[in-house]
């Protein structure tokens, strides 16, 4: 019977203390300037199992990166989108509270200050209506208006909401479906 030779092709040969290194298995051990030879090179060598952990471990971290971008993304819309919707609301209460009646203004000889439910609703309807596509917020729908009566005079409330345009929060129910603005702005009797 005639002696293997020290290299072989393939993998069929292998016996303990061999290693494969580029499809060509050898005798595992050191070289002679003292390097390790094929040691963990190959399923079945010493670090063989752990082939393709790294892999794994890099797709689950830029999963990771892309979920806290998407959140971050989604509540800054959000926040944005309220404030947005704020401000619409403020401007729209401003210009209502500022629509007062003039024909009990000039009866009163200009002690009395009063402003009409029905002409402050058309106002800020109109009022959204010239501002809503200037905001960047989408879908907004006015909620409610309301004149009370106080001591300085009239309040003028406005509550608009629109959709919530963010995808992740509200998957996690984070958020409420819709975003709600409310402002209120008062007329006041100033003395000359």
């Amino acid at each position: 019977m005639s002696p293997r030779p020290p290299c072989v092709r393939g993998v069929e040969g292998t016996r303990p203390g061999m290693a494969v290194a580029g499809g060509l298995v050898g005798k595992g051990g050191r070289s002679r300037d003292g390097r390790r030879r094929g040691a963990g090179l190959v399923p079945g060598g010493s670090r063989g199992t752990e082939e393709g952990q790294a892999l794994v471990l890099l797709i689950g971290l830029v999963v990771l990166v892309l979920m806290v971008l998407a959140l971050g993304w989604d509540t800054s819309n959000w926040f944005l989108g309220h404030r947005a919707l704020g401000n619409l609301a403020d401007g729209a209460a401003v210009a209502a509270a500022n629509d007062v009646d003039t024909r009990i203004w000039y009866r009163s000889g200009g002690r009395s200050v009063r402003v009409a439910e029905e002409r402050a609703r058309a106002t800020v309807e109109g009022y959204l209506a010239g501002s809503v596509g200037d905001s960047g917020v989408a879908g907004v729908r006015l909620r409610s208006v309301q004149v009370l009566s106080g001591e300085g005079g009239p309040e003028v409330t406005v509550r608009v909401g629109a959709p919530a345009r963010v995808g992740l929060l509200r998957l996690l129910r984070l958020v409420p479906p819709e975003m709600e603005g409310r402002a209120a702005a008062t007329a006041r009797l100033v003395p000359p």
